[in-house]
């Protein structure tokens, strides 16, 4: 098969595979999920050396329940409600005038670069109470000046946890939740892509804490792992896998 570089890759169909929770409709990606003490404890085990995610294990609370661009709340929503509270401008990550939800779009760029891929906002949630949020993007660009390439990125913004909240693992919680759909969308890019494709993994964040660099770091974690566990022949055709690239400002 060959794919013009103009024209859309992912389809739902991509979606429908063996491991692969998220899916994709006609109003963007859909995920959900409920991040255990377990699934933080597995978390802990597979990635960071630092010694704050295992503090984190001693805390007694419920699951996290973690919602992709939920109906509510909506963004201007969230922003009324975590606003109050806030230790810094939240509108910087949020979008309180946006009346619709994010949905996976295409397009070209001013330099004829076709990209397709949607903005994400993750709400975690504990019960009725609205804890933080992490905005990010995933998208997908093929330039036409790049035969046979595809390039899959991440674009991580912000993750937020209430001030009263932190410490209690809700921001490993929202990585966790990135983690898995990066991880789909991955995999259904790997069902999508023709044969003999050239497939690089780009990470690009603009971090100011701990908290936020070690978010990043197991989103990344997640991607190698997933390079690497990736067939050379997938589903009878041969795709190159480069590394995960990351760029990230401080």
């Amino acid at each position: 098969m060959t794919l013009h570089p103009t024209s859309r890759l992912l389809y739902a169909k991509h979606f429908k595979q063996p491991g692969i929770s998220t899916k994709l409709s006609r109003q963007g990606l859909v995920f959900d999920c409920v991040i255990t003490a377990s699934e933080r404890r597995d978390a802990c085990l597979y990635g960071t050396d630092s010694a704050a995610p295992w503090r984190i294990l001693a805390v007694q609370r419920p699951p996290t329940k973690v919602i992709l661009n939920p109906e509510s709340p909506t963004e201007r929503e969230l922003y009324t409600q975590l606003r109050p509270d806030a230790d810094f401008n939240i509108v910087y990550g949020l979008s309180p005038d946006r009346t619709t939800r994010p949905r996976w779009t295409t397009d070209l760029d001013e330099g004829d670069v076709f990209f397709e891929g949607q903005e994400c906002l993750l709400v975690a949630q504990c019960g009725a109470d609205t804890i933080g949020f992490s905005k990010f993007g995933v998208f997908i660009r093929r330039d036409p000046e790049e035969e046979k390439t595809t390039n899959f990125e991440v674009l991580v913004d912000l993750v937020y946890v209430r001030p009263r909240c932190r410490g209690a693992g809700y921001g490993l919680d929202l990585s966790i939740a990135c983690s898995r759909i990066c991880d789909d969308v991955f995999k259904a890019l790997l069902h999508a892509a023709p044969d003999g494709e050239t497939i690089s993994v780009g990470v690009f964040a603009d971090f100011e804490s701990e908290g936020g660099d070690r978010f990043v770091t197991y989103v990344i974690d997640k991607l190698k792992a997933a390079i690497d566990l990736a067939p050379i022949g997938h589903a009878g055709r041969h795709l190159r896998l480069k590394p995960v690239v990351f760029e990230g400002g401080y």
